[in-house]
């Protein structure tokens, strides 16, 4: 949101170094350099403004969030094979190799995880982050001690 904000005020910028040239007397600034200025920020400002329009519409599509909610699901099916098999080796140092690879792959869940949700509660993120991330629990997936 906060490109989308900044993007929003360059466009002003823009318009108003086309506009207002011809409104206030600016001696000092010739007419071509404001209007091409005017216009270089307004094309920037624009195509920003469809760009993070874009991104925020595409993030919120149901074919974006079953893409997600699939993605989650593999991933939590995985990592519970995982903890299942771990549970069925009887070498101890087998056993205590298997469990730091499975408590890595559960901490790159769980901060994949609790970053996506930070960024939908943030006022600031939340337009281009997807919507599935909420559905799910931190605690779906637990380390072997």
């Amino acid at each position: 949101m906060l490109l989308f904000i900044l993007f929003a005020v360059v466009l002003l910028v823009g318009i108003g170094l086309l506009i207002l040239k011809e409104k206030i007397d600016w001696d000092s600034i010739p007419y071509y350099i404001s209007f091409i200025a005017g216009g270089i920020l307004s094309f920037i400002a624009v195509l920003g403004i469809i760009i993070c329009s874009t991104v925020a519409i595409t993030s919120n599509v149901p074919s974006v969030k079953n893409k997600a909610r699939i993605y989650l699901d593999q991933k939590i099916e995985a990592i519970q094979s995982d903890y299942n098999y771990i549970q069925t080796i009887t070498d101890d140092k087998a056993k205590s190799i298997a469990v730091v690879e499975y408590n890595k792959e559960v901490k790159e869940f769980k901060t994949e995880l609790k970053s996506e949700q930070y960024y939908l509660n943030s006022i600031w993120f939340n337009w281009y982050t997807c919507p599935a991330y909420n559905e799910y629990s931190v605690e779906v997936v637990v380390y072997i001690k």
